[in-house]
Parts: C-alpha cells; sequence; structure tokens
C-alpha cells in the first residue's frame, strides 16, 4: 500500500494551525487567569460546609500590579470563581492601590482551608449591579427607634425607616455594585441633630443581606448631647428586634454602628492576607514577619477586650483620656491590637481591631459640614471652607460653644492619637471606616490654631495652608492620620485632593524648615515650629517613622523621601557618635543655651550639654530599658527605617544585639520593625 503524499503547504498550514491553536489558549488562559499577584487564604472556622459562600473584603495592591484599564480576578484550584472587584484608590500612574472584592465561593468546607489567587485580569465585567427597585424587592426593611428622646431642647420620640429612605432617593448611592454583590449608602434626617445611615449590602440569588446601621450626632451647628433609648428592628412581613439599649448620653460629635445580617449569616471563616506583599505595597511599615507571636499574648489581649465597655458610647480598649502619658497599647504608628493582628491574622485580634474602629465613632471628633454654600457641605469640615475654624478643647470650637457642656468621657488630642481605623478600612473596604478615617484627617487639620506659615517661606500664607502643628509627637501622628486618609481616599471623593494637597504643603513646609540653614547641625533633629530649647529623642523617633511611612506610601511625594534622610540622621546617628547605652534619652537639649544650632562636628560638646541638663550622668546600660515600649524599643523600630544612611545599619545592629527583643516583641511588636531590602 502506498503512502498517502501531503503536500508541504498543507503540512505548514496544519503546523501554523496549530500553533496559533496553542497561542491562542495560552492568551485565553491568561485572559482569564491573568498574572498572579498574591494570595488570600480562607480558613472555615464555624464547622459547617456552606454552599455559595458570599465573601467581601478589602486588599491593597503594588504601584503597576493592577494597571489602568484592568481588574481583580478571583480563582481557586484553577478555576475561575464569581467575582467583582470595585476600584476605590489609584495611582498617580492610574494603577489601583486599593479595591474591594466581593466573590461567590461555591463551597466552603468545615474547617478547611481554601486559597483564592488574586490575579490581574482584563475580562472581569462587574455588570450592572441591583437597581431602586430590585434592591427594594429583596424585602430589605430596617427601623431604628429613638424614645425618650431629651437633651439639646428634644424630646418625643423618632423613627428611622430604611425603606422610605431608599424610597426617596432618586438614583441610589452606590459603595459597591456588581453581579456578585451591590451596597448602597442611605440617610435620613431625623432632627436638626441626629440623623440615620444604613449601608446597605446584598448578594443577588443568595439569603444574604448584610444592614450597618448608625445614628450621627455630627452637624456643624447643632452639637450637642442627646439622650434617648434605643430599639433596632429588621425584617419586612414580621420584624425583629435585634438589638435594644435603654437611655443613654449620644455625645456631640460622635456616631455608633451595629451591624446585622438580615436573616441568615455566613458561618465564621478567618481571612488569611499575605503579610509581606501588603508591606510590599508601601502601605504598611516593615513588620517582622519572622515572629512567632505568643498564644497567650493573643487570648491575654483578647480577654481584656471583651472585658470592656463594647456597647455604644463604649470605648473597648481606646484610652478615654488621650492626654494621658506613658506607654499604653493605642500609641504607636499601629496600636499593639493591630500588629498583633497582621502578624496572626487571628480572628481575635481581627474581632478587636474592627471592634475598636467601631468605637473609633464615639470619639468627639466628628464635625460635619452642614452649611450648603460650602464646598465640603455633608463632609468632614474642611478649613478651606473655614479658614479661622479650630478646636479649643473638648467643649468648645472656635467662637461656638456647645449646647451641653456635660462630660463626654472623652478628651482627644493629636501628641497620644492612636490609628483606629486605616487597617480597618484597607481589609474590609467599608465605607465606614473610610468616613472614620476622613473624620480624624479632617479634625488634625482643624486640631490647631497655629497651622499658617513664617512669612519667609510663603508670604500672605493663609490659615488653608493646613500646617499639622503641635508637640513632636502631635505632628508625627498627625501626619501620619493625614497621608493615610490621603492615600486611601476613594478617587471620586472631594476628600482626595483635599488631605493630598495638605500633605503635599506639610512636606514642602517640613523640609524647608529643616533644610541645610535651618536645620539642627546634628542631622539632624527635626524643627517642627520656632526653635525649641529642648526636644525628646523618643518623639523624634516617632517622627522619623511617620514620615518614613508617608515617604513609602507617596513615593511622588520626593520632599518626604528627601525629608526622611535628613532627620534620619539623628536616629542612625546618635547610637553610634554619643555613649551608646545611653542614647534612648527622655528630655535632651534641642539647641544651645544662647540658642545657637549645634555644628556638625559637635557631638562631644552636645553630650557635655545633655548630662548637664540632666544633673547627673545617665545610667549607662539596658537594665530599664528591655521592654516592649521602652525609648529603646522606639529606636530600634525607628533605626530600621534608616538603615540606609551612615551609621544606619549599625545603630539597628547594636539595639537588636542588646535588648531581650525575642522575649517582648512576641508579646507585644508595637515597635518589631525591620530593616527592609533596598
Amino acid at each position: 500500500m502506498k503512502k498517502a503524499n501531503i503536500p508541504v503547504s498543507i503540512i505548514l498550514f496544519t503546523i501554523l494551525a496549530l500553533v496559533f491553536i496553542s497561542c491562542e489558549s495560552i492568551f485565553e488562559w491568561r485572559r482569564n487567569f491573568g498574572v498572579e499577584i498574591t494570595q488570600v487564604v480562607i480558613k472555615e472556622k464555624a464547622g459547617k460546609n456552606t454552599v455559595d459562600y458570599p465573601l467581601t473584603f478589602g486588599h491593597v495592591f503594588k504601584r503597576g500590579d493592577v494597571p489602568s484599564g484592568y481588574t481583580v480576578r478571583v480563582s481557586s484550584g484553577g478555576r475561575n470563581l464569581l467575582s467583582q472587584f470595585d476600584v476605590k484608590s489609584t495611582y498617580h500612574d492610574g494603577s489601583i492601590r486599593h479595591g474591594v472584592i466581593s466573590v461567590i465561593i461555591p463551597m466552603v468546607t468545615a474547617n478547611t482551608d481554601i486559597t483564592l489567587s488574586l490575579s490581574r485580569s482584563s475580562s472581569v465585567n462587574n455588570g450592572r449591579g441591583l437597581n431602586k427597585d430590585e434592591i427594594l424587592s429583596t424585602g430589605v426593611s430596617a427601623a431604628i427607634e429613638l424614645t425618650g428622646l431629651s437633651g439639646s431642647g428634644y424630646s418625643g420620640s423618632v423613627i428611622a425607616n430604611l425603606q422610605e429612605a431608599i424610597s426617596e432617593y432618586i438614583q441610589p448611592d452606590y459603595w459597591l455594585r456588581g453581579n456578585v454583590c451591590t451596597e448602597i449608602i442611605v440617610r435620613q434626617e431625623l432632627n436638626n441633630s441626629l440623623n440615620a445611615l444604613w449601608e446597605v449590602r446584598v448578594y443577588p440569588g443568595t439569603p444574604y443581606i448584610r444592614i450597618s446601621h448608625t445614628i450621627e450626632n455630627v452637624n456643624m451647628n447643632s452639637r450637642g448631647n442627646v439622650n434617648y433609648a434605643l430599639s433596632i428592628n429588621q425584617g419586612n412581613v414580621v420584624p425583629v428586634q435585634v438589638y435594644e439599649k435603654s437611655t443613654f448620653q449620644h455625645n456631640h460629635s460622635s456616631r455608633w454602628r451595629k451591624v446585622f445580617w438580615l436573616g441568615e449569616e455566613p458561618p465564621e471563616v478567618e481571612v488569611r492576607y499575605d503579610l509581606p506583599y501588603m508591606i510590599s505595597t508601601g502601605m504598611i511599615l516593615p513588620y517582622d514577619t519572622s515572629l512567632e507571636i505568643n498564644e497567650s499574648a493573643i487570648a491575654s489581649y483578647y480577654n481584656t477586650w471583651l472585658r470592656s465597655d463594647r456597647d455604644i458610647m463604649g470605648n473597648g480598649t481606646i484610652h478615654r483620656y488621650m492626654p494621658d502619658a506613658g506607654g499604653r497599647a493605642d500609641i504607636g504608628m499601629l496600636p499593639r491590637w493591630t500588629a498583633l493582628y497582621l502578624l496572626t491574622m487571628d480572628n481575635r485580634m481581627r474581632e478587636v481591631v474592627l471592634g475598636n474602629g467601631e468605637m473609633s465613632g464615639h470619639v468627639t471628633i466628628h464635625i460635619r459640614e452642614d452649611n450648603p454654600a460650602n464646598s465640603f457641605y455633608g463632609h468632614t469640615v474642611s478649613i478651606d471652607d473655614r479658614e479661622s475654624f479650630y478646636w479649643l478643647n473638648n467643649y468648645a470650637f472656635q467662637n461656638q460653644a456647645l449646647g451641653s457642656l456635660s462630660d463626654t468621657r472623652w478628651w482627644p488630642d493629636m501628641a497620644h492619637q492612636p490609628s483606629l481605623v486605616y487597617i480597618p478600612y484597607l481589609i474590609t473596604g467599608d465605607r465606614w471606616f473610610l468616613d472614620e478615617l476622613y473624620y480624624w484627617a479632617g479634625f488634625n487639620l482643624y486640631f490647631s490654631q497655629v497651622r499658617n506659615v513664617e512669612a519667609s517661606f510663603r508670604p500672605g500664607q493663609n490659615r488653608s495652608f493646613g500646617r499639622i502643628s503641635g508637640e513632636l509627637r502631635a505632628c508625627a501622628w498627625g501626619l501620619r492620620t493625614l497621608s493615610d486618609a490621603a492615600a486611601v481616599a476613594y478617587d471620586g471623593h472631594i476628600e482626595k485632593d483635599y488631605f493630598m494637597s495638605k500633605l503635599i504643603n506639610n512636606m514642602e513646609w517640613y523640609l524647608w524648615r529643616n533644610d541645610a540653614e535651618r536645620g539642627h547641625g546634628l542631622n539632624a533633629v527635626i524643627w517642627t515650629s520656632t526653635v525649641s530649647s529642648q526636644i525628646a529623642p523618643w518623639m523624634h523617633d516617632f517622627m522619623v517613622l511617620s514620615v518614613t511611612h508617608i515617604a513609602r506610601q507617596h513615593s511622588d511625594i520626593r520632599n518626604a523621601v528627601v525629608l526622611r534622610d535628613i532627620i534620619g540622621k539623628y536616629t542612625a546617628n546618635r547610637f553610634m557618635k554619643l555613649p551608646s547605652y545611653n542614647a534612648a534619652g527622655y528630655w535632651w537639649p534641642m539647641s544651645e543655651s544662647n540658642g545657637d544650632c549645634y555644628s556638625d562636628g559637635d557631638w562631644d560638646r552636645y553630650w557635655n550639654d545633655i548630662v548637664k541638663m540632666n544633673n547627673t550622668v545617665i545610667a549607662s546600660d539596658f537594665t530599664g530599658a528591655n521592654y516592649a515600649y521602652s525609648y529603646a524599643a522606639i529606636a530600634l523600630g525607628a533605626s530600621a527605617t534608616v538603615t540606609h544612611l551612615e551609621n544606619g545599619q549599625k545603630t539597628y545592629n547594636f539595639l537588636r544585639e542588646n535588648l531581650s527583643y525575642n522575649t517582648w516583641a512576641r508579646n507585644d511588636p508595637t515597635w518589631a520593625i525591620v530593616p527592609l531590602e533596598r
């Protein structure tokens, strides 16, 4: 039998076709699955099998990982899952910084891990989401009843009705919108002081609906304490009471939140993010991911949380009187409870992080603009609208006393201000936490009366410049919060440009104030205002950490990078230039007695003045410094961020070698920050 002679042209055509099909298959695979960016592990904790499990979470991304025009697809085990991605914040190049991922997981198996792969893709279409009528047709309904109103001139009762509020909207205010999940923001005014706020999240085709209930007492011109009893009911045909509280005082400038599921609630899962990837985005300082946190530290802090006041107007584990001195769990770049959470992703600590984030609403710093003529109407008060507006004390503001001077039990400040809602917003994407961050950043801008700048820097500059001023630690924490808000502000919100412009202004001024002409000769203690005669080195380390954080979040702000390296020299050098075991001091001279700055070679004279100022020779060991909130521990964290500077690595090594780091950091990792590979 003769072999068939196949023309060469047909063979070539067949080969090309196979190559084409193969390439198309590869392209289709890459289009569908894209390039994996990172992973999130979901661990079932309730011991239940669940079909079509709904999950929504926030996530940060490295610049360029999700370019403009792309989105994030979720897959598991090589299979695409039904998902949507709502973009919230972008970098200057248009790539995505932060977004909210919603996904339906086909099966969550009891006590089993599921790995979700997050990949860059160009093929996902979120869909239109539910319209108003479709949302109402789900039967979603809720009522918040306030009875026995008293205080600030109110009496009687009021009821906030969710269905009525939704019906009054011509177009829903969408926060999440797609085929997997629709979430709308709904408001209803109750009287001149109080308004209701709901976040309604619906997963169509599933029995899952989540309702976040809030009452706010935040309006600019109607502030005063209001007393009432409270009942929250959910359900359309047969409303069910899900919460009640006897008469309590709703403080001025505060708001509260309660979250319930309407009907079925998804069983508990633990969401475990890839912390090294999150750190690589620049949105979180480089915490020591090699630490094995002691279980006893988690259990102990969780028990402290359970014993705290976690109800409406409670404080959780937040310190009410913020000006109190001394080390405590809520002071740091992030609070101790947040550092413990990030290094373990333990659900107990997640509960604390999110719970204290909700307690943030109870702090009396919330002021919303209610003058329709102002650009920030309906938003946190802006110093662009009100240049002369400033915080006087816990009870009054510039030219305006509150309607009631009753004690709110809160005394907020900036010098001891904790970071309460930044991480909660990053990991959940909940609009409520973002609004909290806006309130805190806005508060920091109007906190001080002294926010203008020297005429020699910018003649005629008014107070809308927004300089964060005050003692060094106040500047550190105030700038940190301002930077966080500028980084994650939603691209469509007026706060985005507002906070970013104020941050840029501050970095410009601080760099001008600390240049070679005006800076400290010892390279360099940071000047925050006029020349001062004293400085706390540990406060300076706070500022180094804060400016490093800003430089990592906003690498486009060149002034932040330069400022970090200028002020970082003092942290990098003082343990090498002075007697090393003494360099974690409490209160030192800033300038010579005649007001002159020390010159670059004056470390010996500087040390002599330190001894004179303290009227003693400072103890030359770390006996009293070997604990998690010592000045040496703070310096360790700060030195980790300046190891690229001369003596920076030597300082970090010295502190690691001479402190019992592995003992206390496993219980309290507040300052457990390590050098980044550069």
